[in-house]
């Protein structure tokens, strides 16, 4: 996945070193054999499955938003992305209820501004969160 915000993919190694616990330290809390799957981790070379992750946020009282604020960014990006298409392919349907529910959703993932003349464009003022 190609970075395009400007914050790392993970900031792992640096909540790390403010903690003050080695790459071992962090792998024994986290139920690992030695430190070098935390040093796959924090270089990218490895990503975590939901337990490792939900440890880290435990380890580091921190989000995982905010341990991988670079890779949170780029998925959602990517995801509003595909909650603007999704809007674009359920407009040209009927307009059921089912429907009606599913585009108000979706404009809560990926908000459009409406303009008079009934096209769509993406607001720049708020990111959805």
């Amino acid at each position: 996945m190609a970075m395009s915000s400007s914050n790392l993919p993970n900031y792992l190694k640096m909540f790390r070193k403010r903690s003050g616990l080695t790459q071992r330290e962090v792998a024994y809390l986290l139920g690992c054999d030695n430190g070098s799957k935390i040093s796959r981790y924090e270089r990218q070379t490895r990503v975590p499955n939901l337990k490792t992750l939900l440890g880290f946020q435990t380890i580091f009282a921190a989000d995982v938003k905010q341990l991988y604020s670079g890779t949170h960014q780029d998925i959602a990006e990517e995801t509003r992305k595909r909650a603007r298409t999704l809007l674009q392919e359920l407009a040209g349907q009927p307009l059921t209820p089912q429907n009606l529910g599913k585009i108000e959703f979706l404009k809560r993932v990926a908000p459009f501004e409406f303009r008079s003349d009934s096209q769509e464009k993406p607001r720049k003022d708020k990111p959805a969160k």
